[in-house]
C-alpha cells in the first residue's frame, strides 16, 4: 500500500513526539511508538507491508518475539 503521510494535514500528537524524546517512558512504549514513528515520513517509507499476526502465530514464533520485544532486540542488549 502506498504511503500518503504528510499529506492529510494530519498533526503529530504532541504526547508521541514526547514518548520518543523522553526516554523516561515506559520502554514498551518507546517500542511501540518507535515502530510507528518511519511511517509518518513517506519520503523514507513510500510504501506499507500489511501482514496479519497469523505467520507469527502459525510459525510457533509468538514467544519467540514476544521475548525480543520483551529484551528490546535481539541481542538482549540495549
Amino acid at each position: 500500500m502506498r504511503n500518503y503521510a504528510g499529506t492529510c494535514g494530519f498533526k503529530i500528537p504532541e504526547r508521541f513526539e514526547g514518548i520518543l524524546k523522553d526516554r523516561t517512558t515506559s520502554e514498551r512504549l518507546f517500542y511501540l511508538a518507535n515502530n510507528i514513528a518511519p511511517f509518518l515520513d513517506s519520503q523514507k517509507k513510500p510504501y506499507i507491508h500489511l501482514v496479519d499476526g497469523g505467520v507469527a502465530d502459525n510459525l510457533g514464533l509468538r514467544a519467540v518475539l514476544d521475548r525480543v520485544i520483551a529484551r528490546g532486540s535481539v541481542l538482549g542488549i540495549d
